[in-house]
């Protein structure tokens, strides 16, 4: 999705210094890096990156004090409960999926709370195109989105924050 609406809601948010996006989408075993300014006396940090190739999972740091050693976060998967988990592509964003797809959402059935997210069951296999499954609900290969190729375990996400000395 276009993460600028929420980066220009915080931004204008009074007691936020700085608010960006780092660009994405961010695949798995890769990384992204950032450089930022804090005061060690009253700044919290706290971000949050949609999880590519699901309905509407997340990950998120909230509100986290950030002493001056730094340190590293395991971040579970979360589940915004605001789309029912149906793997199904035309509901999906991500590039496992065709580029016309991802852009219904499926709220009849959203648990509708955020909890830790159960992970990608893989729960159209076996489904055909020929036979029961539409054509814009399979990924870019032409089949349904797998288990063994998009499930994870938690945790999601690693954030290591290193602290830099000013020049």
């Amino acid at each position: 999705g276009n993460p600028q609406p929420l980066v220009d809601l915080f931004t204008a948010a009074r007691g936020v210094r700085e608010a960006f996006s780092v660009g994405g989408p961010i695949v798995p075993g890769s990384y992204k890096e950032f450089q930022m300014q804090i005061d060690y006396d009253s700044d919290l940090i706290s971000l949050a990156t949609m999880a590519v190739n699901t309905n509407d999972a997340f990950v998120a740091l909230n509100g986290v004090k950030i002493d001056r050693r730094g340190g590293e976060f395991y971040l579970a998967g979360l589940d915004a409960g605001s789309e029912v988990n149906n793997e199904l592509c035309s509901f999906i964003p991500g590039p496992a999926c065709a580029g016309t797809s991802g852009n219904k959402r499926g709220v009849e059935g959203a648990e509708g709370f955020v909890h830790v997210h159960r992970g990608f069951f893989g729960i159209n296999e076996g489904r055909d195109v020929a036979f029961n499954i539409d054509e814009n609900d399979v990924s870019a290969r032409g089949s349904p989105l797998t288990q063994a190729r998009y499930d994870w375990r938690n945790p999601m996400a690693k954030v290591t924050i290193t602290i830099m000395r000013a020049e």
